[in-house]
């Protein structure tokens, strides 16, 4: 039983780090915005989709 939730929490563990990880992706895209010349983050045009805004205050609200 030990091993089972030691196993159980591991598990669950690294899903929340992946989820989180995802989440400051999806953020580091939105803010970045489309950039035809690979600058860095927060030199390129900043206004994101109307799209993905709606879906950022959904992630934020949960």
């Amino acid at each position: 039983m030990r091993y089972a939730y030691q196993a159980y929490k591991t598990k669950r563990s690294l899903l929340n780090l992946h989820v989180l990880v995802g989440r400051i992706r999806r953020l580091r895209r939105i803010r970045r915005g489309p950039s035809p010349h690979g600058e860095g983050l927060g030199e390129g045009k900043a206004s994101p989709q109307p799209s993905r805004v709606k879906t950022l205050m959904k992630v934020n609200t949960m």
